[in-house]
């Protein structure tokens, strides 16, 4: 800072009577209290005063209050650190200027202030940090959106609370630009300390996102923002770079190996690479236990999972991981003791009116839509028209089948209204229980056993089959259980219905289970024929092909008692509209077991059920018959 003139730097400095406010610590101080620069031809001193330069250090302060520093003194002190120092050029003035024409600049201290401003903005704002760095990037409303709640998600990993997103989003709108390659470069400017591991189907992505965000860090622009955060010179490959504070990234592709090495931020986009891949029951199972067995057991205590990707199927990696989250969930487990993930879809097209609500969530045709903050699209609107027009997308959709726009586009993995089975297909009857002695009644089991989470259910179903073939489910019941508890609930659902078959399909748990079960029903003088004649079947749509015909035909019912459907019917449902795409299938196969079994059941003859007399009706009958007297039959 110069003595000679009343410089840009004095003015921004305060100067007080013979004292000048440093910009550092804001204090005011004299002049003996700033190293001296240079002595002639004029005496120009430090721009910060000696206490701040020995706490914090010159090029800190430099690189923290760079506008407001004397340009020949930045050159000098960014030169002898082997700096580039960061510079506006006139256009980048005029540019920031036309960008805030409410704004204009009456001076050259405004335009510095607003320079101070846009790097803090920077730093507290994804989504214009973004723009900042990416002039041409081109945001719509779900850009915001997703910043928004990816800078909640680095609050929450802030704070210690573990946090879990999983954002769905359409093929080449922008997420992965976004989520991987500009979060990770705000979130290492913002921490410097942290370790981030992303990961995809394949090293070769995020090993490009590890070269632009490393690269990015090095940026002139970036270092005026986040000045804090340097490149190790000793570790900067491109799979495994590191910080000067402790954090780092490393690119990682699935299936590789990341022992020894973890993360407070893990990011794993697009685990499924294709078609092909997400048809393949083994890849979609090695994708999901790498996760488990690998890139799940490297997060720090605290540490966030952010899952960005395209659906491709029911039983992807983020169908499987919902499923047991909505299973715990089920089972009464709070949400401190599961993942609890946040789930945001984003339909290419809109299904209905989208709202943001107050609660953060965005919800389709509310029925309060009064309540919602604002109104993000309306049905039939294109999620980002910049990029795909609404026309183009029907384009897409008009090429391909159903089930890949609904998983793609759509990120609903199976159709709503079915893909195999049909929801037109479903039909439900309430069923008199003065009939059901008079109907063949009978019981199907899919067997599984064990209580862990990659273990498939057990399922049972009690039926019963009319006069006109239309065949009645009764009552179903599902989990993942012990024998003991097989046995349990198999003696209890024959107590209740009574059937006189029992059916299962021929295999070593059913005739390990099965003499338990005859024994517990022997003590309670029930006695079902056992059937066993149902064998195996590799090809799961073959086996299911009789079920298909029965429920198109309208020849089977799903029948319940009072005003509200059981919770067991809605899985049964979702399982039907998921096959063959779900992540499970227990209970289509013993729906499946049932309507074969019934191809070969005789139908019982049809007859109305015994009416009782009432008493009255009993008086009035010996009134008019003489001959019999009260106590006959």
């Amino acid at each position: 800072m110069a003595t000679s003139s009343k410089s840009l730097k004095a003015k921004l400095a305060d100067v007080v009577v013979d004292k000048v406010r440093c910009r550092a610590c804001g204090e005011p101080r004299k002049l003996d209290d700033f190293r001296l620069f240079k002595a002639s031809p004029d005496r120009v001193y430090m721009d910060f005063c000696v206490h701040c330069e020995k706490v914090h250090g010159t090029l800190t302060l430099y690189r923290r209050y760079n506008a407001y520093g004397t340009r020949e003194i930045i050159d000098a002190v960014f030169a002898a650190a082997h700096v580039v120092p960061i510079r506006r050029t006139p256009e980048q003035v005029r540019l920031l200027v036309e960008a805030n024409p409410a704004e204009q600049p009456a001076s050259n201290e405004d335009v510095l202030r607003m320079e101070m401003e846009r790097r803090e903005l920077s730093r507290r704002n994804l989504m214009y940090f973004t723009t900042q760095m990416m002039p041409e990037y081109k945001p719509g409303w779900v850009h915001q959106d997703i910043c928004r709640r990816l800078m909640k998600f680095v609050r929450d990993v802030e704070s210690g609370l573990s946090p879990r997103l999983m954002i769905c989003m359409p093929p080449r709108h922008g997420k992965s630009q976004l989520a991987s390659d500009m979060f990770p470069s705000w979130v290492l400017g913002l921490h410097p300390e942290w370790n981030v591991i992303a990961s995809s189907y394949a090293q070769s992505l995020p090993l490009g996102f590890s070269r632009n965000i490393r690269d990015r860090l090095n940026d002139p622009e970036y270092q005026a923002i986040f000045g804090g955060t340097k490149l190790r010179p000793d570790a900067k490959g491109i799979e495994e770079w590191k910080t000067t504070k402790g954090g780092g990234y490393i690119a990682a592709g699935v299936g590789t190996g990341i022992t020894g090495k973890g993360y407070t931020v893990g990011i794993m986009d697009d685990p499924i690479k294709d078609q092909e891949e997400a048809d393949s029951d083994v890849i979609r199972a090695k994708t999901y236990a790498w996760y488990q067995s690998v890139f799940r057991t490297r997060v720090a205590p605290g540490g966030g999972i952010l899952i960005i990707n395209t659906r491709w199927h029911w039983a992807d990696p983020s169908g499987l991981l919902l499923d047991t989250d909505e299973q715990l969930a089920k089972a009464g487990v709070p949400p401190e003791e599961r993942e609890n993930w946040d789930v945001i879809s984003y339909p290419a097209l809109a299904e209905g009116d989208e709202y943001l609500m107050r609660n953060g969530r965005i919800e389709t045709d509310p029925a309060e839509p009064e309540t919602a903050l604002r109104l993000l699209r309306k049905k039939g609107e294109a999620l980002h028209p910049e990029r795909y027009a609404k026309r183009e997308l029907i384009k897409i959709r008009n090429g391909m089948s159903a089930s890949i726009w609904n998983a793609l586009y759509q990120q609903r993995p199976t159709p709503e209204e079915g893909d195999f089975f049909k929801r037109d297909d479903f039909c439900y009857r309430w069923l008199d229980p003065a009939f059901r002695p008079l109907l063949s009644t009978f019981m199907t089991v899919d067997y599984a056993i064990g209580q862990k989470q990659r273990n498939d259910f057990t399922v049972m179903g009690c039926w019963a089959l009319d006069w006109d073939d239309n065949l009645f489910l009764l009552e179903v019941r599902r989990g993942r259980w012990k024998t003991d508890d097989i046995v349990s609930n198999a003696v209890a659902m024959v107590e209740r219905h009574k059937p006189s078959v029992y059916a299962g399909e021929r295999g070593q748990i059913h005739m390990a289970v099965w003499p338990l079960i005859e024994a517990e029903l022997a003590n309670k003088r029930l006695y079902p024929v056992v059937d066993d004649s149902l064998l195996p079947m590799q090809d799961k749509e073959i086996r299911a092909r009789p079920l298909q015909a029965r429920m198109q035909r309208r020849k089977l019912f799903f029948s319940y008692e009072g005003a509200t459907k059981p919770e067991d019917y809605d899985r049964v449902e979702k399982e039907l509209l998921q096959f063959p795409n779900g992540a499970h299938d227990d209970c289509v196969d013993m729906m499946a077991w049932a309507a074969r079994l019934a191809l070969n059941m005789p139908l019982p003859r049809r007859q109305q059920p015994k009416k009782h007399k009432s008493w009255k009706d009993t008086l009035r009958s010996l009134a008019n018959d003489s001959t019999k007297s009260a106590m006959s039959g």
